[in-house]
């Protein structure tokens, strides 16, 4: 089941992600204690449906090489929780926002284009 957050919030990790109102997260963009308390505070929620609504459907971007919870949690905060998102981005944006190499982005959104072609079509 995905998470989500039901306010803004910033991450405590390391990197200090901020999360905007119903951003889907994972676990280890905060540290044990932390999570636990956003949990029982109700600033991070478990999304229990049988069909996510578009805006809270995401994929697991960590498939692909050099994307880790942390990254993936930067481009959910960029507003990319999709292959399909990803593979559309801009390049140049992502580079900036994210402060990665060119090189690292292009390979992402290539791979991200052949997992949805693969996704797709078989």
């Amino acid at each position: 089941m995905p998470f989500v957050t039901t306010c803004k919030i910033t991450s405590l990790a390391s990197g200090g992600i901020t999360l905007g109102q119903g951003q889907p997260v994972t676990p280890s963009a905060f540290l044990p204690d932390h999570w636990k308390r956003m949990l029982a505070q109700g600033v991070i929620v478990e999304v229990r449906a049988s069909a996510p609504s578009p805006e809270l459907q995401f994929d697991n971007l960590t498939l692909l090489r050099g994307i880790n919870d942390a990254r993936q949690n930067e481009l959910t905060a960029l507003g990319i929780r999709t292959f399909e998102q990803l593979a559309q981005a801009d390049v140049d944006a992502l580079v900036r926002d994210m402060e990665v190499s060119h090189r690292t982005v292009t390979g992402w959104i290539r791979k991200a284009r052949e997992y949805e072609n693969n996704t797709h079509t078989g």
